[in-house]
């Protein structure tokens, strides 16, 4: 006669263990196996973290600024191979040959030869273009490169865009700190270093150089270096600056009604 369990004898039956359930208690009592260690990519990575954290904030956005900057140049070399021929240079001029287009041309002549003493005329009696309609201190600056490291117009071209911008790009930084805080400061010199019209920062054009007198400008009137501002304005003699001194006389008029 059968059992409550349905087994003759009054014998239970007995299911053996799950086979995989005794797999999990064996690993369960092993020691843990030691984390594999980090790979050189790994390594690599937390190293120039560490770096990037140890240098001050002025570095960092030369580094933002030289990282960008050679993206510039592989723009603009790799532009230069798709230039037809022009009045300025032969086709496919490269680097060195797209940096002294256009305007370059002119800041060009005004370095080899000053400003024309007669200004030229065109058949109708009208003033042609010519070099009075540039500013004097881009080109005599460059022109001052190329007399100190004996390189070419195009190459000193760059050096002086480069040098201009690399200094006003540290002066956005620390005009923008005071009134946004470091982090801000420094996501504002990667927008300004990466934005579309970017490479021109290394052409042979003035905007480098207003720029550093704009940063400059701003830098002197946060800490109320007046006659400091007012000196930038004179030297650079750029119609850019026009503006700023509103704003200077803005924030004179503010504080004297604050004062009273």
């Amino acid at each position: 006669m059968s059992d409550a369990a349905g087994q003759p004898g009054g014998t239970q039956r007995t299911s053996p263990r799950h086979p995989r359930r005794l797999v999990w208690q064996r690993e369960a009592t092993e020691e843990p196996l030691p984390a594999p260690e980090p790979g050189i990519l790994h390594r690599a990575r937390v190293a120039a973290v560490a770096r990037w954290v140890l240098l001050p904030p002025w570095a960092q956005a030369l580094v933002v600024f030289a990282v960008s900057r050679v993206i510039g140049f592989l723009i603009i070399d790799r532009t230069g191979r798709f230039q037809p021929a022009s009045i300025w240079s032969g086709p496919q001029p490269g680097y060195l040959g797209m940096v002294g287009l256009w305007d370059g041309d002119w800041y060009h002549r005004i370095a080899d030869n000053g400003y024309p003493r007669i200004l030229p005329r065109n058949p109708d009696g009208l003033v042609a273009q010519n070099e009075w309609a540039f500013y004097p201190l881009y080109p005599y600056l460059t022109r001052a490169v190329m007399g100190l490291t004996g390189a070419g117009w195009p190459l000193a071209a760059t050096i002086t865009s480069m040098l201009c911008a690399a200094g006003a790009v540290v002066l956005i930084r620390s005009v923008t700190a005071r009134v946004a805080g470091p982090s801000l400061a420094m996501w504002t010199v990667v927008l300004f270093c990466c934005y579309p019209a970017a490479p021109v920062l290394q052409l042979a054009y003035a905007e480098s150089l207003s720029l550093l007198v704009l940063a400059g400008l701003l830098w002197c009137l946060q800490r109320h270096r007046y006659l400091l501002a007012i000196a930038s304005i004179l030297i650079a003699k750029q119609p850019d600056q026009i503006p700023l001194l509103k704003i200077d006389s803005d924030q004179d008029i503010a504080g004297s009604r604050d004062c009273e």
